[in-house]
């Protein structure tokens, strides 16, 4: 029996390049599928239209649309992007492309003359017949009919191209990939060409993916990687990259020097507009070292709720094998490590909470927003390390063997709260953030370092030390931006913290050539400040001319003491003047910055110069053991300059920076310090600053005509459906 084969969406290109007929056919009438209209007499005037041989007297190009037989689907619907290939045929050329997501499509550089264009899509019937191209535009609208075939238990298969492009848009396909239950929509896109996922994020045509929408909404918050952690494989149609502007104010003037942002848009099936998503996880087993043999636990819990006004979260883990992250991606519970150690702890809790208030007008432009998160975090955790070097005899000695061996556990707690607040403003806004965080360590330590030469004694030295730490941090931040006429620009950031500290410490170092030592810390104060300033302006000169200036002061001051007795006699403590001090450091800078940028419209390149002067000034200041003062300001001229093209065709830049390492004080104050037994080190005050000086070139492009014909038209982001509709002696089929 007959029965219609419905179309699948998708094409392999080269397949269906290798079945269409090459040859070149007379211009004759045509099929009642298909309509071609040609650009003579009356028509286009000679080199209208085109980016590509216009006004050229031996080349035209061809402007057309593609739809679904008007009988099937009333002439409104098209095939989708890619699922059609256009072949054109004149005289020794042969011109390809496939149909963008509106069925449009376009073809430069046709010889003029006779030409056949042929119209290929698995299960429906080819189209196609010869026409005549004159020079500029020529047009060509397509109906495709389904194919019928006679089936006898044959099996129809097609793969699915992973990208097509969209004037603008590359467009990464799921279908092409295979992905397995419980995978996220990340696992898609690391199999796309093009990409790279990093620690850190995604890049595709190696620039930093900045965000991700889910269906053209924020649905999982600012941060780029959570919708692709978060949102399963099995949800995604598609996700599609392309560069938009940070700023979504309608009051912002975009200028041509402001930089465009790469971002994403995973197209899903069932278009959420709320997602709560939940992740448990739990397994147990023993160390295969034969040394410990402990049995090893994990079990967590994660929950997420999305939406484009609120975000929230909540996780909880519990596990001694070190584990900070629930997340079991790539591997099973089974190849975990464990082992190493006798014991190992985490434990951590933490939720958040963020309500945006979005605007009605403008999409994805937040008003304001509020936000607070907290979390707690319990971590054990040991380290060990034994070394021996053996050395083989000589006449200096029959053997020799060096044993360095070493062991530390750390306990540390910490509470950590925030709150953050957001409001916008006309062309700017304003940003608010405090918090704050509380913490306690305690921590054990030993080391050892002998040497064991012929029949000598043992000679060496080494070192136990249990401390603990109590600690308090407070810290807030503001930063402003607000923009005036277009043209004059505004920004302040600031930061505070202030931070408080105490601790005490139980010391024993013992040598083989004397009296061991003990030293006893009575405690350990600390406290400490730190607070930066940096307010910018800049001005737009022009539509491609910026020049901006900005200012900075920071100062980071802290107070320490801490009060040692040496009990290596039990009979007399002495106080332990290696290990007891009373200082104060205070570290200040002072930066301005003018920076010059332009747009080359020649060129397509942005020329960025910076220059930058900073002064930065360390002082430290002693009253125990002994009064001493340390001051030195180092002063630095800092430039730099960078020259890219914004083409992703022919992608090149040079880069020039300057940077400067700038020595602590404790490197340049000339005190032997001997509080360790295996070290002792002096300051130089007469080191200098160093300077490096960094060059940088780079080069890259597309290979193959036709990729890099396709990157051209995707990176101009015309609309074609406005370029035909202007040009149409008439109006489209199957539009109003």
């Amino acid at each position: 029996m007959k029965h219609p084969v419905r179309p699948l969406r998708a094409c392999l290109a080269l397949f269906l390049l290798v079945l269409l007929p090459c040859t070149p056919l007379s211009a004759q009438g045509l099929p009642g599928g298909m309509q071609i209209r040609g650009a003579g007499p009356g028509g286009m005037r000679q080199g209208q239209g085109g980016q590509m041989g216009a006004g050229a007297q031996d080349r035209g190009f061809i402007n057309g649309q593609v739809w679904f037989e008007p009988e099937e689907k009333g002439g409104k619907e098209t095939p989708g992007a890619g699922t059609v290939v256009v072949v054109v045929t004149a005289k020794k050329d042969t011109l390809f492309t496939t149909v963008a997501e509106s069925g449009r499509f376009r073809i430069f550089n046709v010889p003029v003359g006779e030409a056949r264009v042929s119209f290929k899509m698995i299960g429906y019937r080819e189209e196609g017949h010869g026409m005549e191209i004159t020079p500029g535009e020529n047009k060509a609208v397509a109906y495709l009919k389904p194919e019928s075939y006679q089936l006898e238990g044959a099996v129809l298969k097609a793969d699915v191209p992973p990208i097509a492009l969209d004037k603008d848009t590359i467009i990464f396909r799921a279908a092409a990939v295979k992905v397995n239950k419980g995978e996220m929509a990340i696992d898609i896109l690391s199999q796309m060409p093009g990409v790279e996922i990093t620690e850190s994020g995604a890049k595709v045509l190696n620039e930093e993916v900045t965000r991700v929408y889910v269906d053209g909404a924020l649905l999982f918050g600012e941060a780029p990687m959570s919708a692709l952690n978060n949102l399963p494989a099995e949800e995604v149609i598609d996700i599609r990259s392309y560069q938009e502007y940070a700023n979504k104010d309608p009051d912002h003037k975009i200028s041509k020097n402001e930089e465009k942002e790469r971002v994403l848009d995973v197209r899903t099936k069932s278009k959420p507009q709320f997602v709560l998503m939940g992740n448990a996880l739990a397994g147990g087993g023993f160390d295969t070292d034969s040394t410990y043999h402990k049995f090893r636990y994990t079990a967590g819990v994660d929950v997420n709720a999305h939406s484009e006004k609120l975000q929230a979260s909540f996780s909880a883990n519990i596990n001694n094998i070190n584990n900070a992250s629930n997340r079991r991606r790539g591997s099973s519970f089974g190849s975990v490590g464990g082992g190493g150690s006798p014991d190992l702890r985490y434990i951590s809790v933490s939720t958040m909470v963020n309500k945006k208030w979005m605007s009605p007008t403008t999409r994805n432009f937040v008003l304001g927003s509020v936000g607070a998160s907290y979390s707690y975090t319990d971590n054990y955790n040991v380290s060990e390390s034994i070394t021996q070097l053996v050395y083989f005899p000589n006449e200096k000695y029959d053997s020799r063997v060096e044993d360095r061996s070493s062991r530390s556990d750390a306990t540390s707690k910490a509470h950590n709260f925030s709150v953050n607040g957001f409001k916008s403003l006309k062309d700017g806004g304003i940003r608010l953030s405090a918090s704050a965080r509380l913490n306690e360590g305690l921590n054990h330590s030993w080391s050892s370092n002998y040497n064991l030469q012929d029949d000598l004694p043992r000679q060496g030295t080494s070192t136990s030390s249990k401390s603990g730490t109590h600690g308090k941090t407070f810290s807030s931040s503001v930063s402003a931006n607000k923009r005036f006429r277009d043209k004059i620009g505004l920004s302040l950031r600031a930061s505070a913290s202030l931070s408080d500290s105490d601790g005490d410490n139980l010391k024993i170092d013992t040598t083989t050539s004397s009296i061991s030592r003990k030293v006893i810390d009575i405690g350990t104060l600390g406290a400490s400040h730190n607070w930066s300033v940096t307010p910018s302006v800049s001005w737009e000169i022009d539509d491609g001319r910026t020049l901006s200036a900005s200012f900075g002061w920071s100062d980071s001051f802290s107070r320490t003491a801490r009060l040692a007795y040496d009990f290596s006699d039990p009979l007399e403590s002495l106080m332990d003047t290696v290990n007891t001090y009373t200082h104060t450091t205070d570290n200040n800078t002072r930066s301005a910055t003018l920076s010059y940028r332009s747009f080359l419209e020649r060129s397509k390149a942005v020329f960025d110069l910076n220059l930058n002067y900073r002064s930065l000034g360390i002082n430290k200041q002693e009253t125990f053991p002994f009064e001493d003062l340390y001051d030195h300001r180092f002063r630095a001229f800092l430039p730099s300059a960078n020259l890219t093209t914004q083409s992703m065709i022919n992608h090149w830049s040079a880069r020039y920076s300057t940077s400067s390492g700038t020595p602590s004080v404790e490197q340049i104050r000339p005190r032997i310090d001997n509080s360790s037994l295996y070290n002792v080190t002096a300051g130089n005050p007469d080191l200098q600053q160093s300077f490096s000086h960094s060059f940088n070139l780079s080069y890259s492009t597309v290979l193959g005509a036709e990729m890099r014909e396709s990157v051209r038209m995707m990176e101009g982001g015309e609309s074609l459906e406005d370029l035909l509709a202007a040009q149409a002696e008439g109006p489209v089929p199957g539009q109003a």
